[in-house]
């Protein structure tokens, strides 16, 4: 038994060993560790954010033209522009004894908060700590070489600690940050809400869907706007809780936010698969080849 034991940890190491080479190989033994399958959170989770196998981590390359997908910022100098005219109006309600604070989240390729700081001029710039929370390695470096560095900008990895760089008052606001945040997702098929999830069966070149028995309320307006069979929705639970961890630390400021959205159930019209799509070099995938 002591001999069986030893060879089954073995293979348990070897296979760990194994894991830690290739996404691939990663993947398909996170997915037997939990069961036999993962939810699309926590697939989206690993694929965007794992520090060594994930996209923002170590894979983006850059955003725009040459890059996987494009935002509005990347498009005209004109978001950078109404973001100043915003923070101008709000500078007030932050600014202590001349100095105030802005906070940008995922900022790109810095392009946005290059126009943002351009767009404010000198005058306005006066007493400016602009904070960056980035958590891509890539990005952030591409932003440091646009901004330069040991000037008014700063980098943070979370906003936690922009926060406290800027004393919990501070202006914040993002641009297509939002929608790259991990969502679960949730199918109709019948009069019962089952969850999508993420399975990799043996012998299966690609992962592939499966849904399960979903017992909890949907974690979202959407079960109550949507009554309807044969129809997916997606929900952030992630960013709440992203919300609510940071929430605390924030004495005064003003929030903008710039994302894709609607009011329900307009998002879903004849959008029967939901809404979940992901891309590369400008080419959209939905369905099966999300996972791929």
């Amino acid at each position: 038994m002591q001999a069986a034991g030893g060879k089954m940890q073995e293979a348990g190491g070897r296979r760990e060993r194994e894991a830690e080479r290739s996404p691939t190989a990663y993947l398909r033994t996170l997915i037997a560790s939990e069961g036999g399958s993962i939810s699309v959170e926590r697939f989206m989770q690993e694929a965007l954010y794992h520090p060594r196998f994930g996209y923002y981590a170590r894979r983006v390359g850059t955003v725009g033209r040459t890059g996987d997908f494009s935002t509005s910022a990347t498009l005209h100098p004109v978001v950078g522009e109404a973001v100043a005219a915003w923070a101008h109006h709000g500078k007030p309600e932050v600014a202590q004894r001349g100095r105030w604070h802005l906070v940008e989240l995922g900022g790109g390729t810095g392009e946005l908060a290059g126009d943002v700081l351009q767009s404010l001029g000198w005058r306005g710039r006066f007493g400016l700590r602009y904070h960056l929370v980035e958590v891509s390695a890539p990005l952030r470096k591409q932003q440091q070489q646009r901004l330069g560095t040991g000037g008014r900008v700063r980098w943070h990895e979370t906003i936690e600690a922009a926060l406290d760089a800027a004393d919990g008052r501070a202006l914040i606001f993002s641009n297509e940050f939002v929608d790259a945040f991990p969502c679960g997702q949730w199918t109709r098929e019948t009069a019962e809400w089952r969850e999508v999830r993420v399975a990799w069966p043996d012998g299966q070149e690609h992962p592939e869907e499966t849904t399960a028995a979903w017992s909890g309320p949907l974690p979202s307006a959407a079960g109550q706007a949507l009554a309807s069979t044969r129809q997916r929705v997606e929900a952030h639970p992630a960013y709440r809780r992203w919300l609510a961890a940071w929430a605390g630390r924030w004495r005064a400021g003003r929030m903008l936010t710039i994302d894709y959205g609607d009011r329900l159930p307009a998002p879903y019209h004849r959008q029967p698969h939901g809404t979940l799509r992901a891309y590369c070099r400008h080419q959209r995938f939905a369905g099966a080849e999300i996972y791929r």
